[in-house]
């Protein structure tokens, strides 16, 4: 290779390498951008589904509170608390189940979808709220039928001091949000 070609080559690379490391840090820079609007495209996905989760389940504490303000449990017999569960149940379109149970822990009322096994597992769960010092609960637990599922527990004051345990357990819509 002649002197000549050497240095032409020389030439085109000395000036082609200034192109390339400019590219480079093009593409690093709106590679950056990228990252940055997907992440605060994901953020504020994430605080407006919190934000909706929040209402909804300030709604369902809101019909809990209500029915457990204007009906006292502990003074209605059986078919009337299964009629108070239907009520919260129409309340609150997004629950698939309610149960309401007493300051010794005995199931008075509860009703839902998803058979017999889906219920009890749902009660044992509301049962498991009795001992909190919170007058509501969310209460995460596993149904061994249907997977993990969401209910939201009310502490009701009833006679004696003691507090029953209103409870609606969220459908599978509203815990897929």
């Amino acid at each position: 290779m002649t002197l000549q070609r050497k240095l032409a080559l020389f030439l085109v690379a000395a000036s082609l390498a200034p192109l390339a490391g400019v590219g480079f840090a093009v593409v690093g820079r709106a590679q950056a951008a990228l990252e940055r609007k997907a992440a605060a495209e994901q953020q504020a996905r994430a605080q407006s589904g919190a934000i909706a989760i929040a209402a909804e389940l300030s709604e369902i504490d809101q019909a809990l509170q209500a029915l457990g303000e204007t009906w006292r449990p502990d003074r209605l017999g059986a078919e009337e608390l299964r009629g108070l569960l239907v009520v919260l149940s129409r309340q609150i379109p997004s629950t698939d189940a309610g149960a309401i149970v007493d300051a010794e822990g005995s199931a008075r009322a509860a009703v839902g979808e998803g058979g017999e096994r889906a219920t009890q597992a749902f009660v044992e769960a509301v049962r498991s709220a009795a001992g909190t010092p919170a007058a509501r609960v969310l209460l995460a637990y596993d149904d061994p039928g249907r997977g993990w599922q969401l209910a939201a527990v009310r502490a009701v004051p009833a006679a004696g001091g003691k507090s029953w345990l209103l409870a609606a357990r969220l459908g599978p819509d509203a815990v897929r949000r």
